[in-house]
């Protein structure tokens, strides 16, 4: 699945690019269920939870 499906664009590849991520890959919150949101990138889509505070 392309990240660009999501709305993903040279704009925010600019700003991706701006930063050094470490293993980091870029990805769109496309649902939200209390504290675990459903992301989708150019590794499908999976749920994710928030870390630290």
């Amino acid at each position: 699945m392309s990240l660009s499906r999501w709305g993903w664009n040279s704009y925010f590849e600019a700003l991706w690019g701006d930063r050094d991520r470490g293993n980091a890959v870029p990805a769109r919150v496309i649902a939200q269920q209390r504290r675990f949101w459903r992301v989708a990138g150019d590794f499908g889509e999976g749920w994710a939870e928030a870390a630290g505070r």
